[in-house]
């Protein structure tokens, strides 16, 4: 059975061009009346990284703290819509994460982006976004990189025009 969308889950690595990826959801917020969950992954430091941070628990604190500037400007635009939107950091294996939180927040969509990597690139860093679409339990909307929504191009336009 299909959930209501009321909440709709944005993860962002803060790679790639987020702003088109939060576009998208500011549109399916608008349109459905959700609220939007911003979600940012800190990945774990793992045997190999950990020897570059000689103190791991700052990396962490740090990490986190340079998202939440990242996202805040993000949660504002959305809020300057009129739409209900929250930040969640955590830290552990994206896809996981992303997975628990959807549920934990009964998220009725998750809207994500893609690198839209090919051949040994995908094969060595996989698909956070394909294992997404494969195991969550509600409808997965996915961003490919250098995509942008009709809002996101009308806001590039009226800035184009203002200057």
């Amino acid at each position: 059975m299909t959930r209501p969308i009321h909440t709709i889950l944005v993860p962002l690595d803060l790679t790639e061009r987020v702003e088109a990826i939060v576009e998208w959801a500011i549109g399916w917020a608008l349109m459905t009346h959700a609220r939007l969950e911003l979600l940012h992954v800190v990945t774990p430091l793992n045997n190999y990284t950990v020897q570059a941070y000689p103190d791991p628990e700052r990396h962490y604190v740090q990490a986190r703290d340079a998202a939440r500037q990242q996202l805040l400007p993000l949660a504002q635009l959305a809020n300057a819509r009129g739409i209900d939107t929250s930040i969640r950091i955590e830290v552990g294996p994206p896809t996981e994460e992303i997975l628990a939180v959807a549920a934990a927040t009964q998220t009725g969509l998750i809207i994500l982006g893609t690198h839209g990597r090919k051949g040994l690139a995908h094969v060595i860093l996989g698909s956070i976004a394909e294992k997404v679409v494969q195991m969550a339990e509600c409808p997965v909307f996915v961003v490919k990189e250098g995509h942008t929504s009709t809002a996101h191009e009308e806001k590039i336009a009226a800035e184009a025009n203002a200057d």
